[in-house]
């Protein structure tokens, strides 16, 4: 079937037009345009307005003429999965599942079991009422009996649809995403803590959504001790998960809100003996955390600290990795991860005196572990990452991509489904926020930075501090080939980047750069260049007499000398305009210069005063558009 009948027979059915005058409207219109802008008031396309009205036959007939699945709605960035999701939709969902990502995550954070969620807080907020509740509000809107049965029917299929939803999602790799300092299933906890998952339907739907470790903490929020209990003699594996070793901190903040929880963390804390709770010496000792001092607080924690405080058999204080990391000491380092529960999160601010770093780890984020020091400090000491990994290193969230490349094997990226490898390649750690192409970048290895992103790699993810890739590569001294890459994908220089690269001795990046004529963001390449020149005269008026000199001759004299005749094309282009120089305009242009909306105007204007036609034609061939321009004084 032609595509313009297709659409004629989806706006007689869906939109109510008359066939012949639907087919006429699409005859003298390109397809694809009335594709993209055709909208309902509520803002859906054809396709999100079909789900929504129930109207399977016109989605069947657009998979089976392969419309296009991959659009998202503008607003929120939800797929068309994540519609049938939201509106309960099931046999819209079995449709759409094996076509559009389960686990694509909307701008509001959202995948499509998180949809399923939303639909019901949103779109059917009275699923969550009892049959009785429903009863006595109908009665009291003097609905018809038959209006109330046919309602309650209504009830029944979307609970019913709501649970086989999250089944046939689950079934095809939806995952509860993690996102935010603490994954959600800690907002699940906070939530049935607090009392608001109060009714069976909504328990049983959150508990067919979370996973095992999600179900944990959920139990323990609702206070069923007995099924957290159950859950863990089943699987004892959960605490050695990741997600649990790192967020320790969090079940001692669960302990400080009701000395009820004491019995479960204590029975968590056996099913882990081999792991380090060393933490509770935190809490003990600490007497600056006031709101958990009370007697039958206190009594709880010191019993637990007492029976199951961290011994090490070599004597090492738990800091003490972190000093053997700077020292670089693999025999110590050997030694101290050989026993359970080396590989702790802590503040870099509570690292005592000497023990932070050459390369302090609060240049990426203000926590660490010992294992992520030493990722940090791969490029300077690779041994204390293979002695760490061999002796079970991890970070919370990385996947089997992070540790091949960690360990120089193969990844075999072509056994994922596209979906599944792309959310692999851009899953970070919590920490950190650090990707595959981070790691990729730490080991300098510039076929497998370009082979990961082929693949779906985002090289625009940034860490946790908001350094990105580009910094990144900098600050670990990778190949020009790497950084000019980066530059090239991000398309302008910072200030920032422009000052490291100095530091760094990036002679032939800098020399790319300005040959180039890289851009800053908002402002032209040589501006970018005076910022840097006051800082780093800043810092050399700064050094100690000993270092000043050497600073000045082989950083601030270099970069002087390679931009000194750097022109600023902005400048350029504006001094051509105003004498009439199309030749030096059109270079201006040829080389970065850009029109913004303050200059655009006044511009544009003055070439048509001067009658600069040819002028205005070269300038839009390059892109620029002056319709919306209206030189005419009011």
């Amino acid at each position: 079937m032609k595509a313009i009948a297709i659409l004629a027979l989806i706006f007689t059915t869906l939109f109510g037009f008359d066939y012949k005058e639907a087919k006429q409207i699409l005859d003298n219109n390109d397809t694809k345009e009335i594709l993209q802008t055709l909208k309902s008031e509520n803002g859906f396309n054809f396709l999100g307005l079909a789900i929504k009205e129930n109207r399977l036959d016109v989605l069947k007939l657009a998979i089976d003429n392969r419309f296009d699945f991959s659009q998202t709605d503008e607003s929120g960035g939800g797929t068309l999965l994540d519609f049938s999701a939201f509106f309960l939709n099931k046999e819209a969902v079995k449709l759409l599942v094996p076509i559009i990502d389960p686990n694509h995550i909307s701008k509001r954070g959202l995948n499509s079991l998180r949809f399923v969620l939303r639909g019901l807080s949103q779109e059917y907020r009275w699923l969550y009422n009892s049959k009785e509740e429903l009863k006595k509000a109908f009665k009291d809107d003097k609905f018809t009996q038959k209006e109330i049965d046919d309602t309650l029917k209504l009830y029944d299929y979307l609970r019913k649809s709501a649970l086989e939803i999250v089944e046939i999602l689950k079934q095809n790799g939806a995952r509860f995403e993690l996102s935010g300092t603490y994954p959600n299933e800690v907002t699940f906890f906070i939530s049935a803590r607090d009392g608001r998952i109060n009714n069976k339907f909504k328990y049983n739907l959150i508990e067919k959504i979370l996973d095992n470790k999600g179900k944990l903490l959920f139990y323990i929020g609702v206070n069923e001790f007995t099924k957290a209990k159950e859950l863990l003699n089943a699987h004892p594996e959960i605490l050695k998960e990741p997600f649990f070793l790192d967020y320790k901190r969090h079940f001692f903040y669960i302990l400080q809100q009701d000395k009820k929880y004491c019995d479960i963390v204590e029975f968590m804390i056996q099913k882990a003996l081999d792991e380090d709770f060393h933490i509770l010496e935190y809490y003990v000792t600490n007497k600056k955390s006031k709101n958990f001092y009370d007697e039958e607080k206190e009594e709880c924690f010191k019993k637990l600290y007492n029976r199951y405080q961290y011994k090490h058999k070599y004597n090492y204080k738990p800091f003490d990795i972190f000093k053997f990391i700077k020292e670089r000491d693999h025999k110590n380092i050997e030694k101290f991860t050989s026993e359970p529960g080396w590989n702790f999160a802590v503040s870099t601010y509570e690292l005592p005196t000497g023990y932070v770093p050459v390369y302090s780890p609060a240049i990426i984020t203000d926590y660490t572990t010992p294992f992520l020091q030493a990722v940090l400090h791969y490029d300077v000491d690779k041994k204390t990452v293979d002695i760490m990994l061999k002796n079970g290193g991890y970070l919370s969230g990385w996947n089997e991509l992070h540790y091949a490349i960690l360990k120089g094997l193969p990844l075999h990226l072509e056994k994922y489904k596209r979906w599944e490898r792309v959310l692999k390649l851009n899953q970070g750690d919590f920490i950190a926020n650090i990707t595959p192409l981070y790691l990729a970048v730490l080991k300098n290895d510039f076929d497998l930075i370009k082979e990961l992103i082929v693949n779906g790699a985002d090289p625009n993810i940034t860490l946790n501090n908001d350094y990105n890739i580009l910094n990144f590569a900098i600050r670990y001294n990778s190949d020009d080939k790497i950084i000019n890459y980066f530059i090239d994908i991000q398309g302008y220089i910072t200030p920032i980047q422009l000052e490291q690269l100095a530091n760094h001795k990036k002679f032939e990046v800098l020399r790319y750069i300005k040959e180039n004529n890289i851009n800053g963001q908002y402002s032209s390449l040589k501006k970018v260049y005076e910022r840097v020149v006051k800082k780093l005269d800043y810092h050399l008026t700064h050094f100690p007499p000993y270092q000043r000199d050497d600073y000045n001759k082989e950083v601030v004299q270099p970069f002087k000398k390679l931009f000194k005749d750097l022109v600023d094309y902005n400048v350029m282009l504006i001094e051509a305009i105003d004498k009439n120089d199309t030749k030096n305009a059109l270079l201006a242009i040829k080389n970065g210069a850009k029109l913004n909306q303050e200059l655009k105007k006044p511009l544009y204007c003055y070439m048509k005063k001067k009658n600069l036609n040819n002028l205005i034609d070269d300038f839009k061939s390059y892109g620029y558009k002056f319709d919306d321009i209206n030189c005419e004084k009011k």
